[in-house]
């Protein structure tokens, strides 16, 4: 699926949807509704997470290799991850940034893609600085 970039405003108390001064027509809506209902929860990710039901693009991996993080140590984040900032525009996929612990407590920060799918894919993943972040989960 290609995705294009532009900026939609959603107005459901008037149930409409507009791209800048265009009012779009109901299959556009419909048809932008079920993308946003193609997002994948919180909860699957998680057990997508847990049963190592994921992908590393090719960036995740060189990442895990640099900062020895183990397919372990991801599939252990499942059991307490948390969705910290949500980025639906971004670039290429919508995705958001979580947090998790493992099993060690070792807190990791997961870049995801929000796409429904059967595996999560993992775009980015590191220790949070805790110079960079208050209880690793706020930017400071």
């Amino acid at each position: 699926m290609k995705l294009t970039k532009f900026n939609l405003y959603l107005y459901p108390e008037k149930n409409n949807i507009s791209r800048g001064n265009e009012l779009l027509s109901q299959s556009s809506r419909n048809k932008i509704g079920d993308f946003f209902k193609q997002m994948k929860s919180l909860e699957t990710t998680r057990q997508q997470l847990i049963s190592g039901k994921f992908d590393l693009t090719r960036h995740a991996l060189k990442r895990v290799v640099e900062r020895n993080i183990s397919r372990q140590e991801i599939m252990e984040t499942g059991n307490n991850v948390i969705i910290i900032e949500d980025y639906p525009d971004d670039k290429y996929t919508p995705s958001c940034l979580l947090l998790g612990f493992t099993q060690a407590n070792r807190p990791l920060h997961l870049q995801t893609s929000r796409l429904d799918s059967p595996r999560t894919t993992i775009i980015t993943l590191y220790e949070p600085n805790e110079n960079e972040w208050i209880n690793y989960s706020q930017r400071r």
